[in-house]
């Protein structure tokens, strides 16, 4: 029997193409006459060495496989952005959009209202890659009073939100008004004299549903629009107790009703401009009473959480403070500012354990599930007083509140992280950081430039990205793009001329052009 081996591998068969006849020894190359039957033994140590190139080759060969499908995996995860090359070509531009506050991505498709140029108030849809309005819906007509303020320095607009969670929502609600506020040195408040309710339909703007309404501030929850506003009193300003109305999303019918205590402190004229903050995440709706305990709403309206938050108050008084949601734990975080500059953070969840963390929580750009189950938070000390380093950086258990790791970094105020392939990257005050997941072992920092400051981070499947603003001209901004692994850098290139500020709207890093006179347009970059 013959066993034939050929290869074409260089270094391994000088001439090309080798035969080998392991029966009787001899070798032909390219024709040349046999050689002794003596070098036999050097096909074992040739063999060998095919071996282990091909289990190199094969390695690779799996490694890379397995890093197409990794970065494949990273690309579908939402807030992370197609992939960012060197240079940024400006893909569209539109001079009007600029204008647009986004509510919803839909199968590509950016969705949010803004104000005309004549004072209407319209809901525009805007394909992502190619900048062309798929669709335009009239909410409210025109207003020269809107087109004033507009011009001057901007205006409130109508407050939207699709009616369901998760990607490609069917359906935006609208809370709209003839009443706004006008933006700029003086604010100022126009009541309304006409509130609405209008469903659209995310697919081509058709009016799905509208009916008279009262509130302010509006989320969605199982088909119950949730409104909130201050209530009226004999106060001026007012107190600070809400009304809630909740009803039916298409028909308007009363579903529920609740009014909630007045704040311990009142509000002052600036924070009746601003409407009760609701927030929604998972089956819950919360209420943010500033210094009072965030309320937990169902459905329903069974109130399922109300509770004072524990502040050893001899750090100072409340502050103020926010309720955001952590989607993928399906928490509400109560975070509460003191006096004296500490935060506080009641976490909340319908039936799940709630608990109190010293330290403000640090939300989440893109999670890719890599760290399941951990909440972020900083804080320069805690409420106990332990100063360390300027910063700390905590991965906490979100079920029980326990700490599972700290890291001594100076984390940046009103942080947030991006979380992808069991890295934590982090904005600091001098730069960027990255922690692993698992362990807050520190992996890479790195420090501005010089002169420079960073931004917050974003991120396509390759490479970390920030933007550096020099520190005495800010019109002079750069896309800096960092290697996730090792904090080094890829490249870097100036944003186009006029673009103050990027931020990524589905997978499209947006930038926007500002104006002495008002904005100037919208492009897409990348």
């Amino acid at each position: 029997m013959v066993w034939r081996f050929w290869a074409r591998f260089p270094g391994m068969a000088r001439g090309g193409m080798q035969e080998v006849d392991l029966d009787d020894g001899r070798s032909e190359v390219d024709g040349a006459p046999p050689r002794p039957s003596r070098r036999r033994g050097r096909w074992w140590v040739g063999g060998a060495a095919v071996v282990t190139v091909l289990g190199v080759v094969g390695f690779q060969v799996v490694a890379d496989a397995r890093e197409r499908a990794a970065v494949a995996r990273l690309a579908a995860v939402p807030g992370v952005l197609a992939p960012i090359g060197d240079g940024l070509p400006i893909r569209w531009q539109s001079d009007s959009l600029d204008r647009l506050e986004v509510a919803a991505v839909v199968d590509g498709v950016m969705i949010g209202p803004m104000t005309a140029e004549d004072g209407s108030q319209v809901l525009v849809a805007t394909d992502l890659a190619t900048g062309t309005v798929r669709w335009s819906t009239e909410l409210y007509g025109p207003d020269p009073a809107r087109t004033r303020s507009q011009s001057a320095s901007g205006v409130s607009a109508p407050a939207c939100v699709p009616t369901t969670d998760g990607a490609d929502p069917a359906q935006i609600a609208c809370l709209v008004s003839d009443g706004f506020t006008r933006y700029g040195d003086d604010l100022q408040e126009f009541p309304a004299t006409t509130t609405f309710v209008q469903v659209v339909d995310t697919a081509d703007g058709r009016k799905v549903a509208r009916w008279d309404a009262t509130g302010a501030s509006l989320v969605v929850l199982d088909g119950v629009a949730v409104l909130a506003s201050y209530a009226a009193t004999d106060q001026a300003p007012p107190d600070g107790s809400v009304d809630i109305d909740a009803r039916d999303l298409l028909t308007g019918d009363p579903r529920w009703t609740a009014r909630t205590p007045a704040l311990t402190r009142g509000l002052d004229m600036d924070q009746t401009l601003v409407p009760p903050r609701l927030s929604k995440v998972g089956d819950y709706v919360g209420l943010d009473q500033r210094d009072r305990a965030t309320m937990l709403f169902d459905a329903t309206g069974a109130r399922v959480y109300e509770e004072e938050l524990a502040v050893d108050r001899t750090h100072g008084p409340v502050a103020g403070g926010s309720v955001t949601g952590e989607p993928s734990s399906g928490r509400l975080l109560q975070d509460t500012y003191l006096g004296s500059g500490l935060s506080v953070t009641r976490v909340l969840g319908g039936d799940k354990p709630s608990f109190t963390y010293d330290g403000a929580p640090i939300l989440t750009a893109v999670d890719d599930g890599s760290a399941r189950g951990l909440l972020l938070f900083g804080a320069d000390r805690s409420v106990q007083g332990d100063v360390v380093g300027g910063g700390v950086l905590h991965g906490v258990d979100v079920e029980t509140g326990s700490v599972r790791w700290k890291t001594h970094i100076p984390i940046a105020g009103f942080s947030v992280a991006l979380v992808a392939r069991g890295r934590v990257v982090v904005a600091t005050i001098t730069g960027l950081a990255a922690v692993d997941a698992r362990s807050g072992e520190q992996l890479w920092s790195v420090d501005a430039p010089k002169g420079w400051q960073f931004s917050y981070p974003m991120m396509d499947a390759h490479h970390v990205l920030v933007t550096a603003t020099k520190v005495d001209d800010a019109s002079h901004i750069d896309l800096v793009a960092l290697d996730p692994t090792t904090g080094e850098q890829g490249w870097r290139t100036p944003l186009p001329e006029g673009v103050d500020y990027v931020y990524g709207v589905g997978d499209a890093l947006l930038g926007s052009a500002q104006g002495t006179d008002g904005p100037e347009g919208l492009m897409r970059l990348g």
